[in-house]
């Protein structure tokens, strides 16, 4: 059936229908109070499980533990603190999607093994009287109550946690990027968003039902065709629009974007190679392994980390710089040794919001090899002088760039910055690259992919820009200690 603004629009599931009426949903309790649930569900397994396991050993040896009780009770309150701060720590309790909740299965194992070491070894230290099979029987007990309550209150939680205020949300496209963006919106209540149709303008798979990932086929959306237009966003109440795996011409998609522009309707693709001219910059995150754009969000700001972030840039660039004031020496009577030209290289790079400057290097090729070129790709290249070998191979070469880190051209930390004749060309996507201050080292650098050009792995800097803080920092700096102490 074709939706057109003669025909009313197809049937939708109850929810979605009296979401579309009222605009949005009705208030449901707030998230800090299902929170409180699943750690209430989670702290009687917990409990039930220990008990359990004073019973059996109550059972095998015929007789009743006289402090079994207080014991009990002691053993559940210490793994319920731990294994709460751990599930805490791995976003357990965030009611997001994970494929077939195979995901959350594996991260409760896990953190039920750190949490039986965790009080194995406390109980060995402090050598606390506690019968060994009580112990081992509560802590598989637990496992295995946790495990099956996690299943059965999953949907419970999901369905309180969606009751709060949502965003009514149409995917334009029935392939298998909007499938999984379908089951991602769906098990994911966090969000506030609710994938109320699919949308096949071609009108092949018209009147179907797509369904979502799951054991059994419980959740599921109508497939509307025809165009969407302005009476469908505002008969269904829209405020999301993605566009996943639509083959859409050009003119289709500008007549979108001005659709969505005068509804006040997010905008959004899921997958890579969009480019589309937008008065903001979009905003991009990666969902359940699908990359997200969206044209109508900006970045978090992270102020606080911001203004730290060059704290820490001064302080351990000074440091670093003090510390290798040796090397350097060696390093430029090197260089003057093997090769006739100027110590260090100079070569204009792409800043912070598109601002240039000149990034310093040791310099490691012969001084009449072109500044722009394709950089080195083998060790034996002619290019590179018999000292640059090994200052390129232990990144010793990029020492001198400390001195931009101090001079607030760069950090520590962030996407690697590129030449202005590559940025010239940047796509609205590619330009988030320039949205951090560009740094020393980052995840490109720490991976094998480092031997293609820095844009050709754009998702390293994506996934560092939406993760960025001050921990993920300090982590990366010490995977690159440890990177250049192997001389990879």
């Amino acid at each position: 059936m074709r939706y057109t603004s003669d025909t009313p629009a197809p049937p939708l599931p109850q929810s979605y229908t009296a979401a579309a009426q009222s605009g949005s949903l009705r208030r449901g309790l707030p998230r800090f109070a299902t929170t409180i649930m699943a750690v209430a569900f989670d702290s009687i397994c917990i409990l039930l499980g220990m008990t359990f396991g004073l019973l059996s050993w109550q059972l095998i040896h015929g007789k009743v533990l006289s402090d079994g009780i207080s014991l009990t009770l002691l053993l559940s309150l210490q793994y319920a603190l731990i294994f709460i701060f751990l599930a805490r720590a791995y976003h357990v309790y965030s009611q997001s999607h994970k494929l077939l909740q195979v995901r959350d299965t594996e991260i409760i194992l896990r953190i039920s093994c750190f949490t039986f070491i965790t009080l194995a070894v406390e109980i060995y230290v402090r050598k606390l009287m506690v019968p060994r099979i009580m112990f081992s029987v509560g802590c598989v007990t637990s496992v295995l109550l946790l495990l099956i309550q996690k299943h059965l209150t999953r949907p419970l939680l999901i369905n309180i946690r969606s009751r709060a205020a949502q965003r009514m949300a149409l995917i334009i496209g029935t392939g298998r990027d909007a499938r999984r963006l379908f089951s991602y919106l769906h098990n994911s209540p966090d969000l506030g968003i609710t994938p109320a149709a699919f949308v096949d303008e071609t009108q092949e798979e018209a009147g179907g039902v797509i369904y979502g990932h799951d054991y059994v086929h419980r959740s599921s959306a109508p497939i509307l065709a025809g165009e969407v237009d302005g009476e469908m966003l505002t008969t269904m109440g829209v405020s999301e629009i993605y566009i996943a795996g639509a083959n859409i011409a050009p003119s289709r998609l500008d007549t979108l974007i001005r659709l969505a522009r005068y509804h006040q309707v997010n905008l959004s693709f899921v997958g890579g190679g969009h480019s589309i001219e937008r008065e903001r910059e979009p905003s991009v995150t990666v969902a359940d392994g699908l990359l997200i754009t969206s044209y109508n969000s900006s970045l978090q700001v992270r102020r606080f980390y911001d203004k730290f972030k060059r704290t820490f840039d001064l302080v351990l660039a000074g440091l670093l710089l003090i510390l290798t004031a040796p090397t350097w020496l060696i390093i430029a009577l090197w260089i003057r040794m093997t090769s006739k030209g100027p110590i260090f290289f100079k070569q204009r790079r792409t800043g912070l919001h598109g601002k240039p400057f000149d990034m310093l290097k040791f310099r490691s090729m012969y001084v009449d090899a072109p500044v722009y070129a394709s950089s080195p790709q083998d060790s034996k290249d002619k290019r590179i002088t018999p000292a640059g070998r090994i200052l390129r191979k232990t990144s010793l070469d990029e020492l001198p760039q400390l001195l931009n880190i101090l001079r607030g051209d760069m950090s520590l930390v962030g996407p690697r910055p590129e030449m202005p004749f590559v940025t010239e060309q940047y796509t609205p996507v590619e330009r988030l690259r320039l949205s951090v201050p560009q740094g020393l080292t980052g995840f490109w650098q720490l991976s094998a992919d480092r031997k293609y050009s820095i844009h050709e792995s754009l998702e390293y800097d994506l996934y560092y820009i939406e993760n960025r803080g001050f921990f993920l920092d300090l982590a990366i700096v010490l995977h690159t200690v440890l990177f250049a102490m192997k001389g990879i």
